[in-house]
């Protein structure tokens, strides 16, 4: 964003795009230059290591959210195992999907969000800019909601429709309790067309009843520095879907030990939460 703005001569805020990409990664996307009045340009250099695709006119700019999902292509190297198990978990999660935890990515180098936020709500720290505040806060609701939904795992409730549970209905943010007809609602999310939702934690109202409810107070009560903190500034709750199916799954064996896997996954949800059902792996680091 920087290159661009520097390329055309204009200020770096009016570059946006709709969603950051793994840092160590061969990526494309989208970016809008606010460039009123000026002829849109043929060509952009912005150094050998980024190529520009294509260039055109719109009358908006891209706003961070604006972006319906993500496509994946992931090598994975030096791979051990029986190949029979893997093309059982990858017909498994085809079907039934994947916890969406938040990846590792959510919460920095060495988890260093984490302990960062906490000194933030201590007035410990002071965030450097609007983006890095809205970064602590999303990491400590981050790991509650990962919490929750590891102990609906532990439960082997994670695929259950519980009476209290928040359900979202499928490609939207519509949510609603599960009050009766729970068959019902159950065939649903098994079709696809619900998700048992985990809560991105917040002081005000929420939907959620009845066991869930105990659940989700449950794991609360094991951070309370947290939930306080998050008390202490004002978040709102919200709700996110426990899980999350990876659409397009497909796998190729490039030799007897390297593994490409492809597939796509809604904005907001992480490739490492459908890798690490697969694999246990590393993340290779570049070469300096």
């Amino acid at each position: 964003a920087q290159k661009i703005a520097k390329a055309l001569g204009i200020d770096n805020r009016n570059v946006s795009f709709a969603g950051l990409k793994d840092r160590y990664a061969v990526t494309t996307q989208w970016f809008s230059a606010q460039i009123p009045g000026k002829a849109s340009p043929e060509n952009i250099d912005l150094g050998d290591d980024i190529k520009v695709l294509d260039i055109q006119r719109h009358h908006k700019k891209l706003r961070r959210g604006q972006l319906e999902g993500n496509r994946f292509s992931i090598v994975v190297r030096n791979v051990e195992g029986r190949k029979s198990e893997l093309c059982d978990v990858i017909d498994s999660i085809r079907k039934t999907g994947v916890p969406n935890y938040f990846g590792e990515q959510r919460f920095g180098i060495d988890f260093g969000n984490l302990p960062k936020a906490l000194r933030f709500f201590n007035n410990q720290y002071r965030p450097k800019n609007r983006q890095e505040r809205s970064m602590l806060i999303s990491s400590a609701r981050s790991l509650l909601f990962n919490e929750v939904t590891s102990q609906r795992l532990k439960n082997n409730t994670w695929d259950e429709v519980l009476e209290g549970d928040v359900l979202n209905l499928a490609g939207s943010h519509s949510v609603f309790t599960a009050v009766e007809d729970l068959p019902v609602l159950q065939k649903r999310y098994n079709e696809g067309d619900l998700h048992i939702s985990a809560p991105l934690y917040g002081t005000g109202e929420t939907l959620v009843a009845n066991e869930p409810a105990e659940i989700e107070a449950a794991v609360f009560a094991e951070f309370p520095e947290y939930v306080q903190g998050l008390d202490k500034i004002g978040a709102k709750p919200a709700r996110r879907a426990m899980r999350v199916v990876p659409e397009k799954l497909g796998f190729e064996w490039l030799d007897t030990k390297t593994l490409r896997l492809e597939f796509s996954l809604p904005a907001g949800a992480y490739a490492t939460s459908v890798l690490r059902e697969l694999v246990d792996y590393t993340v290779a680091q570049p070469a300096t």
